[in-house]
């Protein structure tokens, strides 16, 4: 027969074994969510040091002169400027278990390297200097290296190579057998680059073999056709660091080799920048000809359109013009570019969708002499 004492009992320990599971996992939800807005913060201060950095040809010691604020109270920030390397310390503000953070960025040789570490056990620690040792950076000790974006800084690395090789076939007719001849080099801590000529020269490839096992490799490659220029990055789609493969030319265009799939998050930063690139354009066209250009044509600009398709719109009775990048793919995102003529001063935006889509775009709002990104999309800075 059944004790219902013991069963009740049972039942008892039961409920509270799964009230206080679920508190373990929703605590835990909460501090992935916590860290990967500090990761977010602290890579965003990188980034941000990076253009303050080209500027004003020395780091900020400070997040006003960053422009940014740090997310919540949960952490304390602090900057540390060594000079070549700055240092960004994120300590949290009860010991609650969570992690402390550091990173830092640093400018030697003409190359800008940066990095995230995180404490190997929970708690509040006092971050020791990150070092820079070699051209490499190094975690402090009690730390490790976080691979948090690193794949992010690899495809930014190769794609920045692919534009450096434009430029240096512009001014010497050759593109560079080696990155030094580039005259920089992009961030090392997660990736080594090599670049390999192809097609009797006329194709420059970049390969990216990633240091740590958990990481994608990559390939990147730019190509000259009588001046005009195409380029293309790839990414393994295993995870691998023994690259294999040569990026092929076809019909006159660039494809990934077998194992290998474009990289979208470059293409969506090219379609951003080409959009941004237009509202210049648009700009000193208009200082030229008091007026906005029709068509891309009139602007002597010939985006690639592999991958979107960009159509320019003048609303406002011309004083306002847009330009419509549009998506061939499903799995991408569309963005709209503005650029509005006042009381002889001008006012640009470019607005990327929150969700993939290739469907016609709606048009930037002007309210109260103010651009406005449409509903469904937000503002790119």
């Amino acid at each position: 027969m059944l004790n219902y004492k013991i069963y009740n009992y049972c039942l008892i320990l039961l409920t509270i074994f799964l009230g206080i599971n679920k508190n373990v996992v929703n605590a835990q939800s909460n501090a992935n969510s916590n860290q990967k807005e500090v990761l977010e913060f602290i890579d965003l201060v990188n980034q941000t040091q990076s253009s303050y950095l080209s500027e004003s040809e020395k780091f900020a010691d400070n997040f006003n002169d960053l422009k940014i604020t740090p997310p919540n109270n949960l952490y304390n920030y602090n900057i540390i400027d060594n000079g070549k390397l700055v240092q960004t310390i994120a300590t949290p503000t009860k010991n609650t278990g969570t992690k402390t953070y550091t990173g830092a960025i640093s400018y030697n040789n003409n190359s800008l390297n940066s990095i995230l570490c995180g404490s190997r056990i929970p708690g509040q620690f006092l971050a020791d200097k990150i070092k820079l040792v070699n051209g490499q950076l190094q975690c402090p000790p009690g730390f490790q290296i976080l691979l948090f974006n690193a794949q992010k800084d690899g495809l930014n690395g190769v794609d920045a190579i692919n534009r450096a090789q434009q430029a240096y076939y512009l001014e010497t007719s050759n593109f560079a057998k080696d990155i030094q001849q580039l005259g920089f080099s992009p961030s090392n801590t997660y990736y080594n680059y090599q670049i390999q000529l192809l097609e009797n020269d006329k194709l420059a490839q970049v390969v990216a073999t990633p240091k740590f096992k958990q990481l994608k490799s990559l390939l990147a490659g730019t190509y000259n056709n009588n001046g005009s220029y195409k380029s293309i990055v790839c990414e393994s789609q295993k995870i691998t660091n023994s690259p294999s493969g040569t990026i092929k030319l076809v019909d006159g265009e660039l494809q990934c080799p077998t194992g290998f799939q474009v990289a979208l998050s470059i293409i969506e930063k090219d379609a951003l920048n080409t959009v941004g690139r237009i509202n210049r354009e648009q700009q000193a066209y208009y200082f030229e000809n008091s007026k906005f250009a029709n068509n891309k044509r009139e602007l002597n600009f010939s985006p690639s359109n592999n991958y979107y398709n960009y159509q320019i719109q003048l609303l406002e009775n011309g004083k306002q013009a847009q330009v419509v990048a549009t998506s061939n793919l499903n799995n991408l995102k569309s963005y709209i570019g503005g650029i509005y003529y006042f009381n002889d001063s001008y006012q640009s935006i470019v607005c990327e969708s929150q969700k993939l889509t290739k469907s016609a775009l709606p048009t930037i709002k002007l309210d109260n002499g103010q651009l406005q990104c449409p509903s469904g999309f937000i503002e790119k800075r």
